[in-house]
């Protein structure tokens, strides 16, 4: 299948706007790890009051840090798979949704999780709700899988959970679907427009180009707009995040907006897009 409707130029430059920020998030991963451990926390930042606060200071694979930014790393790997897939050659037609959506799932979850205006407090409790929502997930598989020391293993975790909600007094709280999360309304988009919709991603994607009897033929259909919406949203949501990730542990902010400024103006993004209020995108339309 070939591409339609995309000037080659346009996409190779769009596709280099999120290529660029990929890979500074890839360079800090290969970091040593210590830099992120809760000791070279800024003294100030709330990451650092949060390890210290024996009434919040959670194990640090549990804490905040930890959980946000496995899943900013995901994020990352997932914005080089969509760089990859819209290869001006050979334009994939289904994915690219799919993994702007995966995108979005990760990057909703930091939003939710280092949301500003929290107390610590209110933070732990979300933290908690994350741990438990993954560890069930990984309970139910592991029975499916009938591994039972997994599902020990896992059961055990969960028993920590408990544990240390009452501990801190805190009633553990989770994510109760995209409405409550900041890219609610994209993710409503991606996921209720192209989870496996096939009429929909035959109207929006494919081009009808050969009917035969009862045979069609398409090819990939996908416009500049809809390439750019694709790389916009997903970068937009990665750069709050990560915004939100660095600001929480007290980092310095000048790598990461030193790739973000130029890449937003590429894909048509606000100036100084991540630090817009929430509320700015979070508000579902009614149905």
């Amino acid at each position: 299948m070939s591409k339609a409707g995309i000037d080659k130029q346009q996409l190779v430059e769009m596709r280099h706007a999120v290529d660029v920020v990929a890979k500074m998030v890839g360079t800090l991963q290969g970091e040593a790890a210590q830099r992120y451990a809760p000791e070279n926390y800024a003294p100030q930042s709330r990451a650092a009051q949060a390890a210290a606060d024996e009434a919040t200071a959670l194990p640090p694979e549990w804490a905040a840090w930890f959980q946000s930014w496995t899943r900013i790393l995901s994020v990352a790997d997932h914005l080089f798979a969509l760089e990859r897939i819209l290869e001006p050659e050979a334009l994939l037609t289904f994915s690219p949704w799919t993994v702007a959506r995966a995108t979005l799932e990760a990057t909703e979850q930091v939003s939710w999780l280092l949301a500003p205006a929290i107390e610590e407090k209110v933070r732990t409790a979300r933290c908690l709700g994350l741990l438990r929502q993954d560890t069930k997930a990984q309970k139910r598989l592991a029975n499916a899988l009938r591994n039972e020391e997994l599902v020990e293993q896992y059961t055990e975790i969960l028993r920590g959970i408990r544990g240390l909600a009452k501990e801190f007094a805190v009633a553990v709280e989770e994510p109760k679907g995209s409405s409550v999360i900041g890219a609610s309304k994209d993710y409503h988009l991606l996921s209720g427009g192209f989870h496996q919709n096939q009429g929909i991603n035959q109207a929006l994607s494919l081009k009808k180009t050969k009917t035969s009897g009862s045979q069609i033929e398409y090819q990939v259909n996908l416009d500049e707009g809809q390439v750019r919406y694709l790389l916009r949203e997903p970068l937009r949501w990665f750069g709050i995040a990560s915004h939100r990730h660095f600001s929480y542990c007290g980092f310095d902010l000048a790598g990461l907006e030193a790739v973000l400024v130029p890449s937003s103006k590429v894909l048509g993004l606000p100036q100084r897009f991540w630090e817009q209020q929430a509320a700015d995108h979070e508000k579902s339309e009614p149905a």
